[in-house]
């Protein structure tokens, strides 16, 4: 996803989704329906006034509000290309999508679904950037249900940009044909 590095990351997967005709929609408005994705998005911002922060900057007491629907996603890039380590995830998130703890994301995803996250999560790494990610989700134990998501950029130790911080808030759909996930 090196090609999208120059540009807005909203822009940069918008312009993705619609080539692929995937459909989900992305933006750095931040106007959250759910109240605590304002919250984790302003304690982001808040660590991130120094630049890109490190995944040991948001330990369990900093998550607290948001815990049982956070996740901490590792990309990490060999030679057969990345792929994205769940780390983390929570409670709400695992009780709706699965036990994704500590899986690679192509073991629990059905495969047309790998390149749209993947694509997100890229988005977002490659980017430096934060997004809000919303729409219908197409998993089969979910499919019932709309989603919001907030991903964020966070270095490791080396100082790599490779971890995503996220979390997903999930609702009855309201609009028949709204985006997926």
């Amino acid at each position: 996803m090196g090609e999208v590095a120059t540009r807005d990351a909203a822009e940069a997967l918008n312009a993705i989704a619609k080539a692929l005709r995937w459909p989900l929609k992305s933006d750095r408005e931040f106007q959250f329906r759910e109240p605590a994705l304002r919250e984790l998005c302003d304690l982001w911002r808040a660590k991130a006034r120094q630049g890109i922060p490190r995944r040991h900057d948001f330990d369990l007491r900093a998550l607290k509000s948001v815990i049982s629907n956070t996740m901490i996603i590792e990309r990490i890039t060999g030679r057969g290309g990345a792929i994205y380590r769940f780390r983390l995830v929570g409670l709400r998130i695992t009780e709706i999508l699965g036990d994704m703890n500590g899986r690679v994301m192509h073991e629990f995803l059905p495969a047309n679904l790998v390149p749209r996250w993947s694509a997100c999560i890229d988005a977002v790494l490659d980017n430096e950037q934060p997004l809000r990610i919303q729409g219908n989700f197409e998993i089969p134990s979910a499919d019932y249900l709309a989603g919001e998501i907030f991903l964020a950029p966070m270095r490791d130790a080396r100082d790599a940009t490779s971890f995503v911080l996220g979390a997903m808030y999930f609702h009855t759909r309201d609009e028949p044909g709204s985006p997926g996930i």
